[in-house]
């Protein structure tokens, strides 16, 4: 989305070849959502530590999920 809807059809030909299967144009683009009182979310400021935190959740994850998968082959071993 960008701000008032001039480069949208751009935006959506790159993300449509980027391999997203349905972009949505907003008429008016972000300045008409925010105009019209719809909801929006505030960016969190990035910093080093957030950034690390988000990336251990994800890892945290990933190993959480490799170990079930390693716990349902073990049984189905035993």
């Amino acid at each position: 989305m960008d701000a008032d809807g001039t480069r949208s059809k751009a935006i959506a030909r790159s993300l449509r070849k980027l391999g997203l299967k349905m972009p949505y144009l907003l008429q008016g683009g972000f300045r008409s959502w925010v105009k019209d009182g719809l909801r929006i979310k505030e960016l969190k400021p990035e910093t080093t530590l957030t950034i690390l935190n988000e990336q251990s959740v994800e890892i945290e994850k990933d190993v959480v999920r490799e170990r079930y998968i390693v716990l349902i082959n073990w049984n189905h071993l035993n």
